[in-house]
């Protein structure tokens, strides 16, 4: 297909596509078994935590799955909003319960940071 990638996985045959989605799946179970039951003990909405979370997922699923963004020109942009604002973000509403602008402005340079990494 013309796509070029550091990760050989399945094109060396180290794991099968069907062991490749158990892991997905795993992954993702792990992680929603492990954060949602912590959403009760933070002051944040419940739909706020579970929609920064869910954006969390969908951002790591468009960046190597479904649009694949890490093979066209917007993978460094996905890369910077979701190591910058997204995180910043959850951290923030989930320890004080409210949004900031503030915190959004201390995660540009998170963003910037995670943006130039792949290039060094």
């Amino acid at each position: 297909d013309g796509r070029a990638s550091s990760d050989k996985t399945l094109v060396q045959g180290a794991l099968s596509p069907p062991q490749v989605r158990a892991l997905i799946t795993a992954a993702y179970a792990t992680g929603a078994l492990l954060g949602l039951p912590l959403i009760p003990l933070s002051r944040a909405p419940a739909g706020v935590l579970v929609g920064l979370l869910l954006a969390g997922a969908g951002s790591s699923y468009a960046y190597t799955a479904g649009p694949a963004l890490k093979y066209r020109a917007l993978g460094d942009a996905l890369i910077m909003a979701t190591f910058g604002p997204l995180l910043v973000s959850f951290s923030y509403v989930s320890q004080v319960g409210a949004a900031s602008w503030t915190a959004l402005r201390a995660s540009i340079p998170l963003a910037l940071q995670s943006g130039a990494q792949p290039f060094s």
